[in-house]
């Protein structure tokens, strides 16, 4: 991505929403998302680790990771989300975990280390256009026979399709196929978002990395933005849930979720 074709609207976007973020953010759903994540990260690296969370936002992947005995560093491009996080650092008064203000593009700002895992929730990489030059900055930052963790949201996505399908809402059915969508929720701004598929991500990655494992999150369950349906029908919500859980490993399934979880392990040097 070249300098100020998507990072600038982006920073501008959750600079807007930091003070809001977690209210916005954090609740059952996300948390269910959330929760297999750690439960991953765990499996793949021991605690006291070395973990960079980019695209950290307000710290709450970061501050788990913090509590389950890693060091962190976390980090997002921007300022605003950067400044909740370390206020929240420090009000938990935990000492493994720094926040600093970086982005895909630059994590040579970073502190002159290698990372056994670095992670990125949420979609981060959909803010990106151009996956290699993220792809090299995270093999930069990270330990030979490291981990990377991505949960980005996917081109096809079956939930969306059929829940807007059925309103008639074709257009938005399909709006992830084409090159890019805008962003929305952001208080009137907006940006880019770039659906990859885990294939381009992997070839993106090749390079430095080998694909390790892809897990489907929401793939018939609620997403985090279908709150409406999850409060009305709660117990087939939790149902819904249960089901996920196997559904979201298979081959097939697994790649039409609402986000997609990809696993990628760093060559040796």
């Amino acid at each position: 991505m070249r300098p100020g074709t998507n990072i600038e609207q982006v920073r501008s976007a959750f600079d807007g929403i930091a003070d809001s973020f977690d209210d916005t953010y954090e609740n059952d759903t996300t948390r269910e998302i959330r929760n297999v994540v750690y439960t991953t990260a765990a499996a793949l690296v021991r605690a006291k680790s070395r973990l960079l969370d980019v695209n950290c936002g307000t710290g709450i992947d970061a501050l788990i990771y913090a509590r389950m005995g890693y060091t962190v560093v976390g980090c997002d491009l921007s300022q605003k989300m950067i400044e909740q996080a370390t206020r929240k650092r420090d009000l938990l008064q935990l000492d493994n975990v720094t926040f600093t203000v970086a982005s895909f593009e630059n994590l040579e700002k970073l502190p002159r280390m290698k990372f056994d895992l670095v992670t990125s929730n949420f979609g981060g990489l959909n803010c990106v256009s151009d996956l290699s030059i993220a792809a090299r900055e995270i093999a930069g930052v990270t330990a030979p026979g490291g981990f990377f963790l991505g949960v980005v949201m996917p081109p096809v996505s079956l939930w969306e399709i059929l829940a807007n399908a059925l309103r008639g809402k074709w257009r938005q059915a399909l709006r992830r196929l084409g090159n890019g969508a805008p962003a929305t929720g952001f208080k009137g701004k907006s940006f880019t978002v770039f659906y990859h598929s885990h294939k381009k991500i992997q070839n993106a990655f090749r390079p430095w990395f080998e694909p390790c494992r892809i897990r489907g999150l929401n793939v018939i369950s609620p997403p985090p933005h279908a709150l409406r349906f999850s409060s009305r029908w709660t117990l087939f919500s939790r149902f819904l849930v249960r089901v996920d859980r196997f559904v979201a490993i298979l081959p097939f399934f697994r790649i039409l979720g609402d986000h997609t979880m990809i696993v990628l392990r760093r060559n040796p040097l």
